[in-house]
């Protein structure tokens, strides 16, 4: 469905969006790009390393990852693969081997 027909989408949805250029019978598409809620924080993770538990020990976790869009009153919520929450802070530490 198109939305829009110039350079600018302004006022648009939450959603998912390709600009498609035409020029003649040619065209070139880029995307998607992505409009998030307004103010939402966004997860960075480009950085992260996962460091993983020793053999039956529970000495790994994740960092690495960067917040953008956030004013410092974020919390953080871990949970494992049974949705039980494991930690609460930014970096995960300290976790057995498992999904997070």
């Amino acid at each position: 469905m198109v939305v829009g027909t110039s350079i600018d989408l302004p006022g648009v949805g939450l959603g998912n969006y390709t600009l498609t250029v035409t020029k003649n019978s040619c065209s070139a598409s880029e995307g998607p790009f992505d409009v998030l809620e307004n103010g939402a924080p966004v997860i960075d993770d480009d950085q992260i390393v996962i460091e993983d538990p020793g053999c039956e020990e529970e000495n790994g976790g994740i960092s690495g990852i960067s917040l953008l869009n956030t004013d410092g009153n974020e919390t953080y919520r871990w949970t494992d693969a049974d949705g039980i929450i494991v930690m609460t802070e930014l970096i995960l530490s300290n976790v057995g081997a498992g999904t997070y």
